[in-house]
């Protein structure tokens, strides 16, 4: 029973991070309009400001999953806290784009805890929990997603978007110290060793990953579909609701709400359906891009023609849908390479997509300044067709990627 209880603190400390991870990489989407006014900065120029984040959280990938090979997720886990959080009170103290910049690189370097936090379930977990631990742990993204919704929008009505964004920056110090508290230090001696101390070996396996054609292959359509569900889930989806859709501030936070809960659905039904229902991972995946390509074909080509509801549905789908492949894609990185390269694999490919999804944000923002500085057509639903189109192409790599099939 004590054991019981002593994992069920670790996991809920660890869903936790999650949480707030996701937090501080989709706040803006909601803030976008007090951002633009209080910085005085274009659509262009917020999604130069919002790819900051984004960048930073996918550089970081494999580096923290070196450092959790090297001194521990725990460890890891306290300095990415420390970052997150001190990175989003100096978001919320600054008041020139160049120090907000800087603030929100420092975020998105304090955000990428997902290999520490893999690390950690790996040698702590239960091994017939580690699947079910995982896919519970990754779908609390939608909750960090109404996080950012709703409870910032009333908050910042309130009390202001800077004050606001300081309470979070507290509560992920804080999260910090109960990491160092809550989290066992040592390895427990029945306990699977994951860790590699040799930085020499962990950087002959990254350019084992790197070359491999399984990881060109996977790693390009990764990198283009879950980039493009990021693009919009951590930024532009609050600016096509609120001035494509010309739904309120408080209306687009419900719809983000409403997303937000369909990615966590998407978590758990892709799970068990890779794990109980679909032998071909590979047909899986296929069958995902194309749902996320109706999806936004149906946004690009109706857009503002179609009811609040239809649209909250329609961008749910595709941001479920593409965000629900990456345990999938995890487990595809895990069975590819030898189980002391898991992290490394495994931060690799993590590392692609928020990097693209920096650069699309920024493309979106320029194709939406442009067109909504001319007298052609929908800025907005013009913009989501470069998403739209970036999709169709992440199909070409994954109709190349050898059949995938579990092996039970």
């Amino acid at each position: 029973m004590r054991r019981n209880l002593r994992f069920a603190l670790l996991f809920t400390i660890c869903a936790l991070v999650y949480i707030m991870s996701y937090f501080h990489r989709v706040t803006p989407t909601i803030l976008s309009m007090d951002l633009m006014a209080d910085f005085h900065i274009s659509a262009g120029e917020l999604g130069l400001f919002s790819s900051a984040a984004m960048l930073a959280y996918g550089l970081m990938q494999l580096p923290s999953g070196m450092l959790a090979d090297l001194f521990g997720g725990k460890n890891t886990l306290i300095l990415l806290c420390l970052l997150s959080g001190a990175g989003t009170m100096a978001f919320a103290a600054t008041h020139s784009m160049n120090g907000a910049f800087v603030a929100r690189f420092v975020v998105g370097t304090g955000a990428a805890v997902t290999v520490p936090l893999i690390t950690v379930l790996a040698v702590w977990c239960p091994p017939e929990l580690f699947v079910r631990s995982s896919a519970v742990i990754f779908s609390m993204a939608g909750i960090g997603g109404i996080l950012a919704a709703p409870p910032v929008y009333f908050l910042s009505s309130i009390m202001g978007w800077r004050l606001t964004m300081a309470v979070f920056g507290a509560f992920s110090l804080l999260l910090a110290v109960l990491v160092c508290l809550c989290i066992p230090g040592r390895r427990n001696a029945a306990a699977p060793s994951c860790a590699r101390t040799d930085l020499r070996a962990l950087m002959k396996g990254a350019v084992t990953v790197f070359r491999s054609p399984v990881f060109r292959t996977l790693g390009i359509w990764y990198m283009m579909l879950v980039g493009s569900a990021y693009c919009m889930t951590t930024l532009w989806w609050g600016p096509y609701l609120m001035q494509g859709c010309g739904l309120s501030q408080s209306a687009a936070s419900t719809a983000m709400s409403v997303i937000s809960l369909g990615v966590m659905a998407a978590f758990l039904l892709l799970g068990w359906l890779a794990d109980s229902v679909v032998r071909d991972r590979k047909r899986l995946l296929i069958g995902c891009t194309l749902v996320c390509a109706v999806s936004l074909l149906v946004l690009v080509a109706f857009g503002p023609k179609l009811s609040p509801w239809l649209t909250t549905l329609a961008a749910a789908v595709f941001s479920g849908t593409a965000s629900a492949t990456g345990p999938v894609t995890y487990a595809i990185m895990k069975d590819s390479y030898p189980s002391s390269m898991t992290g490394t694999a495994v931060g690799i490919i993590n590392m692609t997509f928020p990097v693209w999804s920096s650069l699309l944000q920024y493309l979106y923002g320029g194709v939406y300044t442009v067109m909504n500085e001319s007298s052609h057509g929908l800025p907005h639903s013009f913009a989501l067709g470069i998403i739209f189109l970036n999709c169709l192409i992440s199909l070409l790599f994954i109709r190349k990627l050898p059949l995938l099939k579990r092996t039970v």
